[in-house]
């Protein structure tokens, strides 16, 4: 009985164990290279209909020559890059609302019109 009590306590401590060291880092933050928030900003949105569509485009303009599963350009008024005027956003058509990866895409695209380059 001593040996089954001691075997479920151990499993017990392992799995909390696990549970912990699961658990999320801290928000680090975003490093910005600009920060737009709550100024006007002319967006453009290219929409694909397949991912490989937005790759060949991509590719093919030497825009990127990495996969990707969207992109975000913007443009910066002269001589200041901590200003962004325009920004276009190239990503895939949503199949329906529930597409929730390429609703994050498109996201995480804007997120760099507002916030510029924040990974690499």
């Amino acid at each position: 009985m001593r040996q089954y009590t001691l075997h479920k306590i151990l499993g017990i401590a392992a799995l909390v164990l696990l549970m912990v060291s699961c658990e999320p880092l801290p928000n680090q933050g975003l490093t910005k290279t600009h920060d737009v928030t709550g100024e006007y900003l002319d967006i453009r949105v290219m929409t694909f209909k397949s991912q490989k569509s937005l790759q060949k485009y991509l590719t093919k303009n030497k825009m990127t020559f990495t996969e990707v599963d969207g992109l975000a350009q913007w443009a910066h008024p002269k001589n200041d890059l901590t200003k962004v005027n325009r920004c276009e956003i190239y990503v895939v058509e949503p199949k329906s609302v529930k597409d929730e990866d390429v609703m994050g895409t498109w996201g995480h695209e804007l997120a760099h019109c507002i916030y510029g380059s924040f990974h690499k």
